[in-house]
């Protein structure tokens, strides 16, 4: 990566706010890192989230007994605009409701990312915060499943997530991007999007079938 390729934080939240998630896949891939979420997605298609992790652990306890939080134990924990990711343990049962998720909005959270489902479903869809998870559900957790840890490595949805990771996501997923490769990965990205437009460009003047796989070629190579 060229070296004089030194973002500003200001430029590189309004890059990922606008570039779809398939071009950081594509970024991620050429460095060998591996990031995407299985099966949880925007309440609602135009939702994007972009932002920084905090974590929240969910784990099974052998006792009520054992210490474990709520998010009325962690609202004032994480900073504003931080994406609040809950993982550890998959589960098909509620991980929000309403008021919980108005907790973390008024909180000044940027999102939050479950690997879970919703209660309230229609409610929570409304708010201006974007949630991103694996449907509705009207099922409780059971007393025995606990949010046990937070500001620690996670499991969600397929994807490790460490806190202070950057958290990518629009209507095709979510993407985990590790926090010490997010230059590297913008500078990738950006050159793959101008890939994409030459390939676009291509296809619509239909250009020749070696020109096109030369054009697929290059996006799989390192850009220097």
């Amino acid at each position: 990566m060229r070296e004089d390729f030194k973002p500003t934080k200001e430029e590189i939240y309004a890059f990922f706010q606008t570039v779809q998630t398939g071009v950081i896949t594509d970024a991620l891939t050429r460095l060998g890192l591996e990031g995407w979420m299985d099966d949880v997605y925007p309440m609602r298609p135009e939702e994007r989230l972009f932002g920084k992790a905090f974590t929240v652990k969910l784990s099974p306890v052998r006792s009520k007994d054992e210490p474990t939080y709520t998010f009325y134990d962690l609202y004032d924990k994480f900073e504003e605009g931080d994406i609040v990711v809950v993982g550890g343990d998959e589960t098909k049962c509620s991980l929000s409701g309403e008021n919980l998720a108005h907790l973390i909005m008024y909180a000044g959270a940027g999102g939050m990312v479950l690997n879970g489902r919703c209660r309230d479903y229609g409610e929570i869809r409304d708010l201006p915060m974007p949630v991103f998870c694996k449907g509705p559900t009207v099922r409780l957790r059971t007393k025995y499943q606990k949010f046990t840890d937070y500001n620690v490595k996670i499991n969600c949805a397929g994807a490790q997530v460490w806190p202070g990771d950057y958290i990518l996501g629009d209507i095709d997923g979510v993407l985990v991007i590790p926090a010490d490769r997010i230059v590297d990965v913008m500078y990738q990205a950006q050159g793959i999007q101008e890939m994409e437009a030459e390939m676009e460009a291509a296809i619509k003047r239909r250009a020749p079938r070696e020109e096109l796989k030369a054009i697929i070629a290059r996006k799989k190579v390192i850009r220097e």
